[in-house]
């Protein structure tokens, strides 16, 4: 658990230290400051969402019916911008039923499913 949490907090907070340096460098570009300062909001909502995230842990999980086809969109969204570089090409293919519902936590389902993806060795179909 210990590690997990480091590392959710890392990434983010290794960004903030990258965009802070940005705006040293590009503080007279009006233009540049402005995206980085929307990356740095992006950064920040992902730092408040992990500790949301975190401590639900050991709680009742509230559940609601979602749209489990828009729910991994979003997690195929996140991991194609992800994998996107200019030197790898990368091809995603989500499938499967377009109007399937489940009761889950859509941010923790989220969360697993991120996980579960990133994790070395797991059975992927």
């Amino acid at each position: 658990m210990a590690k997990e949490t480091a590392h959710q907090f890392g990434t983010p907070l290794t960004s903030l230290m990258g965009w802070i340096e940005l705006l040293k460098i590009n503080y007279a570009d009006p233009d540049k400051v402005l995206d980085t300062a929307e990356e740095i909001n992006n950064d920040v909502q992902k730092l408040s969402r992990i500790t949301n995230r975190f401590s639900k842990i050991g709680s009742r999980a509230e559940l609601k019916k979602e749209n489990l086809y828009d729910s991994l969109q979003e997690i195929y969204d996140y991991f194609t911008r992800r994998f996107a570089t200019p030197w790898q090409k990368v091809n995603l293919t989500l499938e499967g039923d377009i109007h399937a519902e489940g009761m889950i936590n859509r941010e923790l389902f989220s969360w697993v499913m991120k996980i579960w993806l990133k994790t070395p060795g797991c059975n992927r179909p």
